[in-house]
C-alpha cells in the first residue's frame, strides 16, 4: 500500500513541477527569401555561368560500374541551394534515374566549392538552381 502511494505522491509532484515551468521564449530564425533568378546569378570560382557548374558537376561525378538498363541517354533533374556565403546547401533529386546513380550526383553536387554569391538589389541573396545531368550510357 505504502508503495502505491509513493507512485503517486512521485507523479503528482511531477505534474506540479512540469506545469509551474515557463517555457523559455526561443528566438524564430531569421526570414530569408531564396530565389530563383536574381540580377546577378552566383557564380562558381572562374566564372562561366551555369555551363561551368555543369562542367563541375559532371567532372566530380564517379560512378562505379554496375549493371542496369537504361535507355541509350538518361537524365538526372538536381536541385540545390547557393546561400548568402555562397555554400551549397539542400541537395535533393527531383528526378532519379537509379538510387546508385542518385547518389553519385548528390555527392558531386556537394563537392562543389564555394560560389561567389547571388546577388539582388545589391545584396547577397540564396538562390535555388535544378540542374539536368545527362548521362549517355555506352
Amino acid at each position: 500500500m505504502a508503495h502505491r502511494w509513493l507512485i503517486l505522491l512521485t507523479a503528482t509532484l511531477a505534474a506540479g513541477l512540469a506545469r509551474g515551468q515557463t517555457p523559455k521564449a526561443v528566438a524564430a530564425p531569421p526570414v530569408t527569401n531564396v530565389y530563383t533568378y536574381v540580377e546577378q546569378m552566383p557564380q562558381p570560382p572562374g566564372g562561366g555561368g551555369n555551363a561551368a557548374m555543369v562542367a563541375l558537376i559532371q567532372k566530380a561525378i564517379h560512378i562505379p560500374l554496375f549493371h542496369g538498363n537504361y535507355p541509350e541517354s538518361s537524365r538526372v533533374v538536381v536541385g540545390f541551394t547557393v546561400t548568402e556565403a555562397g555554400q551549397v546547401r539542400g541537395v535533393r533529386i527531383h528526378k532519379s534515374i537509379d538510387r546508385r546513380v542518385d547518389s553519385a550526383v548528390v555527392h558531386a553536387v556537394r563537392a562543389l566549392p564555394r560560389f561567389t554569391p547571388g546577388r539582388q538589389q545589391g545584396r547577397a541573396v540564396s538562390v535555388s538552381f535544378r540542374i539536368p545531368i545527362t548521362f549517355c550510357w555506352q
